[in-house]
């Protein structure tokens, strides 16, 4: 099959054009077969439209997943994980973890990998949306696994590591927002525990409770702490982001 536009081949080949593939199901949940003459569900993507794009999703939750779905748990996960995503990083990705899509050749070469499971849909779309790349979503059609088969997926541990994976990433490409609202929140439990020890020096001119009145003071210099942790890595961030688009263009 040529390609110059898009290699839906297995994960293994080799395609040497614009696109490259990534993985395919071996239970065919995502549709990508067509009748003989016609193209997959990425490739009917217009060419001269899919060349600008630097990842190509193949979107299930737009047509048929939760019809076809019958782990509920798995539909909410989607839903959550995308509503986070987006509202964290200003976006509208609509599927975020699905495993049909395509990549130019310079994503692929430039995107670290550090996940070794499931999460990694999630990574590859963050890294993507951090770095500014051209994301491009299709709706494909979702076929649910065939009755007996058996799912490598664990619905709640391999959650966990999906969102365990999103605040890491959240705290590496967004460090003054994640560490702001951990400051914000030790700040406001400080704020709690201060205000009884106020109200009872304002009755009694005396410290009644020395104890909370310390632990109130180490939490609020640890939300000063945190907040500038926050400005300094957001800092390292923005000039790692500069690096690397200088890394970019000289390829």
């Amino acid at each position: 099959m040529p390609c110059s536009t898009v290699c839906m081949a297995p994960s293994d080949s080799v395609c040497s054009g614009r696109l490259v593939p990534v993985p395919s199901d071996r239970y065919e949940r995502y549709h990508a077969s067509a009748p003989r003459g016609t193209n997959s569900p990425l490739q009917r993507y217009h060419r001269s439209d899919i060349l600008r794009y630097d990842m190509v999703i193949g979107d299930r939750l737009s047509s048929t997943y939760f019809k076809e779905n019958k782990r509920p748990f798995h539909g909410v996960g989607n839903l959550m994980v995308r509503y986070l995503i987006n509202r964290f990083f200003q976006s509208n990705v609509r599927d975020i973890m699905t495993g049909y899509r395509a990549f130019s050749r310079l994503f692929v070469k430039n995107i670290p990998i550090l996940s070794k499971s499931f999460e990694i849909e999630t990574e590859m779309t963050l890294h993507a949306l951090d770095k500014n790349y051209r994301i491009a979503e299709v709706p494909i059609t979702y076929r649910d696994r065939p009755i007996g088969s058996l799912s490598k997926l664990s619905t709640f541990k391999d959650g966990m590591e999906v969102i365990a994976m999103m605040f890491r990433l959240f705290r590496d490409y967004k460090p003054f927002l994640f560490f702001s609202i951990i400051s914000v929140v030790v700040l406001l439990i400080a704020i709690a525990l201060f205000i009884p020890v106020f109200i009872d020096y304002l009755h009694t001119g005396l410290v009644l409770r020395f104890p909370t009145l310390i632990v109130s003071c180490f939490m609020m210099l640890l939300a000063m702490l945190l907040f500038v942790c926050g400005l300094i890595l957001e800092v390292i961030a923005n000039k790692n982001k500069q690096l690397y688009e200088l890394l970019l263009h000289r390829q």
